[in-house]
Parts: structure tokens; sequence; C-alpha cells
């Protein structure tokens, strides 16, 4: 079962490696934009727990981020001390495009189904899902599986 989870991740992740480069950015960094889609504005920290990498990786990632345009910087207003990060308009875009690209691609192969076969995958695949992320969650409040720390340069006003 893992194989063909692994295999379905690699074919998922064809459509980033074809369409990211076009905006110069990773997967990785893509990951970035979806939590700040998902989630709206975070700190760097969060984004890093989030994302499970240290705080300089993010800061890194971040940073490119901004220069391509995809992110923004604001200050909390109730604390000056403390940045975050959201998207920008073209930050949504592609988060948008490339979400969009996954779905059409995963809608057709789902299309090749019938319908009860289509119903019974999609209901096996959130029950797992739901599963899984329920045990990750209680992974993560024992403190078993948790984010990679590290010291390092952060965007400027992190806090």
């Amino acid at each position: 079962m893992m194989r063909e989870l692994y295999r379905i991740a690699g074919c998922r992740h064809a459509v980033f490696r074809e369409y990211l480069p076009r905006y110069g950015i990773t997967f990785q960094q893509f990951h970035m934009l979806l939590h700040l889609s998902k989630a709206g504005p975070l700190k760097i920290s969060d984004l890093s727990s989030r994302m499970l990498v240290s705080m300089p990786t993010t800061s890194r990632m971040a940073n490119h981020l901004l220069r391509q345009g995809l992110v923004k910087k604001n200050k909390d207003s109730s604390d000056r001390r403390n940045t975050y990060l959201e998207l920008t308009p073209k930050g949504e875009e592609l988060v948008m495009t490339v979400e969009g690209l996954q779905a059409r691609t995963i809608s057709s192969i789902l299309g090749e189904l019938s319908h009860e076969e289509a119903e019974t995958f999609l209901r096996v695949i959130k029950h797992f899902a739901d599963s899984l992320t329920g045990r990750m969650g209680m992974l993560s409040r024992s403190k078993e599986c948790g984010s990679e720390n590290g010291d390092g340069k952060e965007i400027e006003g992190e806090g």
C-alpha cells in the first residue's frame, strides 16, 4: 500500500515539477504558499513549525518568495515586534492555478471509474486521511513528532 501511495504522490508532484519552475520557485516554497493560503497570515516561527523545517530554512524560503512578489510582510498592529507573512494576489493566483491543474488531473482519473467506484475510493481515502491526521495530531501533542529548530537569520522584525 505504501508503494502505491508514494507512486500517487510522485505523480502529483509531477505537476509541481512542470509548473513551478515557470514561477522560479521550488516545491518546498510552494508548500509555504499553501500553508499561507490555508491558514492566512503567519509568523515565520509558525510556518517553520507547520512545515517541519528550521527557522533559517523557512526565512530563506520566505525571502525568496518576497523577492518573487508572491508574499508580503506585515507588522502586527498590536505588537510591532511581530511580522507576519501573507500571500499577495500573485501568490494567491499561483496557488489557485496549481491546485486547479491538480484537480483537473485527479478529476480526469476519477472520471475513468464508475460512480460507485469513485464514491468508494473517495470515502476510503477520506477515512484514511482523517485517521492519519488524528494520529499525527496525537503524536505532535506528545512531542514524538515535532519541528526541527535551528539558529540563524530570520526575516527582519520576526519575533
